[in-house]
């Protein structure tokens, strides 16, 4: 299991981190890789959260279920909308200010 760097390993934290977001781009990028990924943890027992590991173990993940592929999410649903997208980034990103409530929607408007 990962345990938090101690003072003076900031190359092993940066190496666990880059690891960690290299493979979780990498679950998003391909269904193939992300298929091998579970197939890793379930061989090894654990969670499929990389940040769970120590990264000596994400490296030996990576030798087995070969370089993760980096690019663009790949969309799963074709009837994903890309305006849901749009509405939840605005949501998430605070400088935008928008608030959301239940109340806001009304019925025959598209929501």
């Amino acid at each position: 299991m990962y345990s938090p760097p101690q003072s003076g390993k900031s190359s092993s934290a940066a190496t666990h981190a880059d690891l960690v977001k290299k493979i979780k781009q990498a679950q998003k990028v391909s269904k193939e890789w992300r298929q091998k990924w579970g197939d890793w943890c379930d061989a090894n027992g654990r969670t499929k959260d990389p940040a769970k590991y120590e990264a000596r173990m994400l490296m030996q993940a990576v030798a087995q279920c070969g370089e993760p592929p980096q690019g663009p999410p790949t969309r799963t649903n074709p009837n994903h909308n890309p305006a849901h997208s749009q509405v939840k980034n605005g949501q998430r990103d605070p400088s935008k200010n928008l608030h959301f409530s239940k109340g806001s929607c009304h019925k025959g408007e598209g929501c």
